[in-house]
């Protein structure tokens, strides 16, 4: 684990994996979570892709909007517990980071 490197989510500098903090911005690095702020992209990006699709076959309504984030979110959830294991896998833990 020593010597491998990730980058800070803030200000995209190189730091090594096991550090307390990130020398160029201060930001603390915890071993956690992944940060938050990736799933809502993950969510944004499945939903979007989900309802073009959806549109693209028939009218959509309210209960086919919900239908649809819940699809998205269960899409991403998914994506999201596999990105943690890849991770565990890859780092002998899981990176949080936090500022």
């Amino acid at each position: 684990m020593h010597g491998t490197t990730t980058f800070c989510p803030f200000c995209h500098s190189t730091v090594v994996v096991g550090a307390e903090c990130c020398t160029s911005c201060g930001a603390t690095i915890e071993y956690g979570r992944i940060p938050p702020r990736y799933f809502l992209l993950l969510l944004a990006a499945a939903w979007a892709i989900i309802g073009g699709v959806h549109l693209l076959c028939d009218d959509a309504g309210v209960h086919d909007f919900l239908q649809q984030l819940g699809m998205a979110a269960v899409l991403c959830l998914l994506v999201w517990i596999k990105s943690i294991r890849v991770l565990n896998k890859r780092y002998k833990g899981r990176i949080r980071y936090t500022r």
